[in-house]
């Protein structure tokens, strides 16, 4: 190895110095000054030719998270009463730093989701069959979030993540029944808002609650015999179950 080369090498040289230059009490000191230089060269060079371990490529730095959950989904008035929503989706996360002997970890997320939104006017079972009773779009939405992980027992912790989404509204509809009715929607492609979600993990499997609220009008619904015209914003609230491959 290079460390048993170095030493032999060393051990050369120290049998040189002894014989040719160290011949009196005042160079005996330098001799030991030389010798002690000499072990800290050496050294220091074996330990670098050592193999430095191998850095994980960027992807294998990644968490992949599946998810899948259910909830509701609320607009403002007319449509302010709440529908069945669900959510699933991929999540990517990126480990930014960690602290306290990495009890506590900061990171990035990326996803990408696909869920139910909109509202109702009423839930009662007779009014839910008229026309227009209740919106709905399935939005294609994106969160840009930023979490942090608390690791509390072995292969436990909690975590919690905050920030944008945007958001992409193929279609936005009005359910259709008996009656007739002067209710008209128009649909809006792009929404924006934020969301967070509040959770805990064991190993790979994880279950948590969150929300998303939109700040720009996914559709704009008129009607002439009721005096009404607003713009109409989604919130939804969510419990979701999750799993990850390549746990950190």
């Amino acid at each position: 190895s290079a460390f048993f080369v170095c030493h032999n090498f060393q051990q050369t040289l120290t049998d040189i110095v002894e014989s040719q230059m160290f011949k009196n009490e005042k160079t005996g000191k330098m001799k030991k000054l030389f010798v002690l230089a000499l072990l800290a060269v050496f050294g220091m060079s074996a330990f670098a030719q050592e193999e430095a371990p191998a850095k994980k490529s960027f992807f294998k730095q990644l968490e992949y998270t599946v998810n899948a959950g259910f909830g509701t989904s609320v607009t403002n008035a007319p449509y302010d009463s709440q529908i069945f929503s669900f959510d699933v989706g991929l999540d990517v996360k990126k480990d930014i730093k960690s602290f306290s002997n990495d009890k506590l970890g900061l990171y990035g997320l990326v996803g990408f989701h696909v869920s139910r939104r909109g509202g109702t006017m009423s839930n009662e079972v007779l009014e839910s069959t008229e026309s227009g009773n209740s919106v709905e779009t399935y939005q294609y939405s994106i969160p840009l979030h930023v979490g942090l992980k608390y690791k509390f027992k072995n292969n436990w912790r909690l975590f919690f993540d905050f920030g944008p989404y945007i958001g992409i509204n193929p279609t936005v509809e009005l359910s259709e029944g008996y009656g007739d009715t002067d209710y008209e929607l128009k649909s809006k492609s792009m929404d924006a808002g934020i969301g967070g979600n509040f959770g805990v993990c064991f190993k790979k499997f994880g279950i948590s609650i969150g929300f998303e609220k939109g700040f720009l009008d996914i559709a704009k619904f008129s009607s002439e015999s009721e005096d009404i015209s607003t713009g109409l914003k989604t919130m939804v609230a969510f419990m979701k179950f999750q799993w990850t491959f390549n746990k950190q």
